[in-house]
């Protein structure tokens, strides 16, 4: 007589826990993705880690040449409202990294591979392990304001041409009244000169 030992382990409850978690992680990606603007987690070394679609779109890089980089990468690249260069010190996800807080926005520009330069109101805030509480990385966003800088450039060009037309519509005036004064002066002094020679 041959007998056997069975042992089943119920991994129902187990089994249920994965799927809510794939569901969730699922729902995650979706919310990144919908989400209109830029976002990117970057790991404590500075490493990029994930990029959603606008985050690619803004800085021109599709999301296997972004997991290549780190922050430090981007430091010939980003450049402040002025045009001077930021330094990756200077980043909200540096700083971020650096204090382990959330970095308010700043607008930087990134100048991209095609020559253009994509401009952003950029703020990191920090992620932390649920168990441990330790600094894990950054979730860096960003609002692409691009279009609008582009506005505040030919907006400031018009305002430029205004001021420059009416510095040469004052220069004419200017000359014109010159002009005329000397016209009016030499027909007054010639009149005044052939009166007094009448009168004379």
């Amino acid at each position: 007589l041959e007998s056997a030992l069975v042992i089943a382990t119920n991994i129902t409850e187990q089994k249920g826990t994965e799927r809510a978690l794939l569901e969730s992680n699922d729902l995650n990606r979706r919310i990144i993705e919908a989400v209109p603007a830029g976002i990117v987690q970057v790991a404590t070394d500075g490493a990029i880690r994930m990029a959603n679609g606008h985050a690619q779109r803004i800085l021109g890089l599709r999301i296997d040449e972004l997991t290549k980089l780190y922050v430090g990468d981007f430091d010939t690249k980003t450049i402040w409202e002025d045009g001077t260069p930021c330094e990756p010190k200077d980043y909200p996800v540096s700083k971020c990294l650096a204090t382990g807080k959330p970095q308010p926005g700043v607008i930087l520009g990134v100048r991209r591979r095609d020559g253009q330069t994509s401009w952003g109101i950029f703020s990191a805030i920090p992620m932390r392990d649920p168990k441990s509480g330790t600094l894990s990385g950054t979730m860096v966003t960003f609002i692409d304001i691009t279009e609008q800088k582009r506005t505040e450039v030919e907006l400031e060009n018009s305002r430029q041409q205004l001021r420059d037309l009416s510095t040469h519509l004052q220069t004419i005036l200017e000359e014109e009244r010159t002009r005329l004064s000397r016209e009016i002066h030499d027909e007054l002094g010639q009149q005044l000169t052939i009166l007094k020679m009448e009168l004379a």
